[in-house]
């Protein structure tokens, strides 16, 4: 199971998604050594296998589309180089992770699944016992430092609200608020749903234990949204009914379960319905710019740098996508 990314409010972490390395020529066995790593932070290597790790999990494997395949694999880059300049700003902060803070995390992972299925998922997704608490211990590190650097610092007063309120007021559109549970495999996903609709578990805490989704830790809550606010899957919610679970529905991400708490009708807001939407976006802003401006600084203090070369071999060495599905020749008719 992939380690959430940094929790800060859900919507901040859901959006929070170079220089060219110089090499010899193809004979010169320094350069192939050197296509072994695709980037440098500061003076950490990101090795090649690490970044094949990452697009296996990611599914780019699956794309079709070969252009899409480049763009979806340096956006992966992209994030393991922040994740990287992230845990040296940690450092730098004196930010510290024990293995009593990394055993009790791992041991929380580990109650949340019924008994063997966390080893099937471990196998899954080819995580071995270390390496899994490597990336707990990544997780927490960075968690920490955001909240010490971020967190902390981001303030939005009631002035705040209400001027933004007075200079923007304007018809809103319809919004949901909306839980979800994000899972890695399909067979996964059903199983989860068919415990919900069982009764043996709710969405909210099936979030907080299965999800792999940045909100889990608050039950999988997305918050008010309108539609286009979030990525295409998420619109899927607008088509229940109050209180009603969606089928199990893939997008890039994985595979999803929504359940829709409650709706809200567009139109004109008062201060009072509008305030605690609007400071919740507020700070979402100002978290969002908060932690890009930290990953800036930090890109000034460690150089990145960046083989595009290598990048580009790493991609190609991933499988061809599957074949599609072979339409049957007889079509059946069922009868009314």
């Amino acid at each position: 199971m992939r380690p959430s990314p940094p929790r800060l409010s859900p919507r901040t972490a859901w959006v929070l998604a170079a220089a060219v390395l110089a090499t010899g020529c193809p004979e010169d066995p320094r350069a192939s050594r050197a296509r072994e790593v695709v980037a440098t932070v500061g003076e950490v290597p990101i090795e090649r296998r690490d970044f094949l790790a990452e697009l296996t999990w990611a599914g780019v494997a699956r794309s079709r589309d070969e252009e899409a395949r480049h763009l979806v694999s340096r956006a992966v880059l992209d994030r393991m180089v922040e994740t990287e300049l992230l845990l040296l700003g940690a450092i730098d902060a004196n930010i510290e992770v024990s293995d009593e803070d990394v055993e009790r995390e791992y041991n929380r992972t580990l109650e949340a699944y019924p008994v063997g299925a966390f080893s099937r998922v471990m196998r899954g997704e080819q995580l071995t016992e270390d390496s899994f608490r490597e990336r707990l211990r990544t997780r927490i590190h960075i968690e920490r430092f955001l909240q010490k650097a971020v967190g902390e610092r981001v303030e939005v007063s009631r002035h705040d609200t209400q001027t933004f309120f007075e200079n923007n007021r304007a018809p809103v559109p319809e919004r949901v608020w909306v839980r979800q549970i994000l899972l890695k495999t399909e067979e996964e996903a059903r199983h989860i749903l068919g415990e919900i609709r069982a009764g043996r578990l709710t969405v909210e805490d099936a979030a907080r234990r299965f999800s792999h989704a940045p909100e889990a830790a608050d039950g999988g809550s997305l918050g008010w949204f309108a539609k286009g606010d979030l990525p295409t899957v998420f619109d899927t919610a607008f088509d229940l009914e109050v209180g009603q679970v969606s089928e199990v529905v893939p997008s890039d991400f994985g595979f999803h379960v929504f359940e829709l708490v409650e709706r809200r009708p567009g139109g004109i807001e008062t201060f009072d319905q509008a305030e605690p939407r609007l400071t919740r976006a507020l700070r979402e802003e100002r978290e969002r710019d908060a932690m890009m401006a930290l990953i800036r600084r930090l890109r000034s203090q460690h150089a990145v740098v960046i083989d595009d070369v290598a990048v580009t071999q790493a991609v190609n060495r991933l499988p061809p996508p599957p074949p599609l599905p072979v339409a049957d020749e007889q079509v059946k008719v069922v009868a009314p």
